[in-house]
């Protein structure tokens, strides 16, 4: 079962006006695997895989007012990647990661 998670933006004109250096941010990840569509990425880790694992252990989505998450898989590699792009971000601006029930998660 995957995990949820929404990252919110204390400046949310910070947000809009930088999602395609966050973007470009994605690129550069080692678990970084595939450009959906101009909205969905997915990052696969670097980790070997059982057979029939799903194509990717996170989605992450780039809403219009916010960034939602889906983790299906916390390898050391995936947590590396996220814990990377968090911290660049955090250089940045202010923001909230929180859980699918609207908890501060220890992101």
């Amino acid at each position: 079962m995957a995990a949820e998670f929404i990252v919110k933006f204390e400046t949310p004109e910070w947000y809009s006006s930088n999602t395609a250096q966050i973007t470009a941010k994605l690129f550069t990840l080692g678990t970084f695997s595939k450009c959906v569509s101009t909205t969905e990425f997915w990052l696969v880790g670097t980790e070997p895989k059982q057979p029939g694992a799903w194509q990717f252990d996170v989605r992450v989505f780039m809403k219009p007012d916010m960034i939602f998450l889906e983790i299906s898989s916390h390898s050391p590699s995936i947590e590396r990647d996220l814990s990377a792009l968090f911290s660049w971000v955090r250089k940045q601006t202010r923001i909230c990661i929180e859980d699918e029930d609207g908890v501060p998660s220890g992101w």
